[in-house]
C-alpha cells in the first residue's frame, strides 16, 4: 500500500507538469504570432510588382501584385522586404512599396488617333496625291512597282516622285511617312512610297 501510495502522487504530479507544458507551448505561441502581427507594417504596392521566392531577382516569381495592393510587410533585408499579399508570402523590392498613404489604381491612359480632315482643295503631307493620265496613256493605272525601284535609297525629291510615277505607269501616287495615318484601303492603281524622318525612299508598292 505504502508504493501504491507513493506512486500515485508522482503520476499526477507528473500530468500536471506535463499539461502546464502543453499549455505554457500554447501561450508562447500566441504570443509570438501576436507579437509578428504587431510588427507588421501595412504598406502598398506602388507599382505593378513581382513576389518573388526570395530577396533578388534571381528567385522565382510567386505572382504579380498589382499596383495600388495592399501588402503587410513581414521583414526587410537591404532593398528587399519580406510582405505578405492576400496570404501569400514572399519578397518584393522595397523600391515599389508605400507605407504611408494608399495608392490609388493608375487610370488608364488615352491615346489620341489622329483624323485626317479632308479640306477641298487642299491635300495635307505626306497623305495621298492623285494624278490624272492624259489622252494616250493607260487609264487602267496599271501599277508596276518594279518599275519605281530606282528610287529606293534616294532622296524623294518631286522630280523623282513624278519620275516614279511615270515609270510605274499608275494612277495615283501616296508618300507615306513615318508617324503619320493613313487609310487602308487597297487600290492597285496607286504607287505607295515608304520614306524614312529623313525622306529617304525605303520601299514602293502598287497598293
Amino acid at each position: 500500500m505504502t508504493g501504491l501510495a507513493t506512486a500515485l502522487p508522482r503520476a499526477v504530479l507528473r500530468d500536471a507538469v506535463t499539461g502546464l507544458a502543453r499549455r505554457a507551448i500554447v501561450v508562447v505561441g500566441a504570443l509570438f504570432l501576436g507579437i509578428a502581427a504587431a510588427a507588421a507594417q501595412p504598406a502598398t504596392v506602388t507599382s505593378d510588382l513581382n513576389l518573388r521566392t526570395g530577396p533578388g531577382t534571381n528567385f522565382a516569381v510567386i505572382l504579380s501584385m498589382p499596383r495600388g495592393s495592399r501588402v503587410d510587410i513581414l521583414d526587410c533585408r537591404g532593398t528587399w522586404c519580406q510582405v505578405d499579399f492576400r496570404g501569400r508570402v514572399g519578397w518584393a523590392s522595397a523600391n515599389f512599396l508605400a507605407t504611408g498613404q494608399a495608392v490609388r489604381p493608375e487610370p488608364p491612359r488615352a491615346v489620341p488617333i489622329p483624323i485626317p480632315i479632308p479640306i477641298p482643295g487642299f491635300t495635307p503631307p505626306g497623305l495621298e496625291r492623285e494624278r490624272d493620265w492624259g489622252r494616250g496613256r493607260d487609264r487602267a493605272g496599271r501599277c508596276r512597282a518594279d518599275r519605281a525601284e530606282f528610287i529606293i535609297g534616294r532622296r524623294a525629291t518631286d522630280s523623282r516622285l513624278e519620275q516614279a510615277l511615270d515609270a510605274s505607269r499608275a494612277r495615283t501616287l501616296r508618300v507615306e511617312e513615318p508617324g503619320r495615318f493613313y487609310t487602308q484601303e487597297f487600290r492597285p492603281d496607286r504607287l505607295t512610297v515608304s520614306v524614312d524622318r529623313r525622306r529617304i525612299v525605303v520601299d514602293v508598292e502598287c497598293r
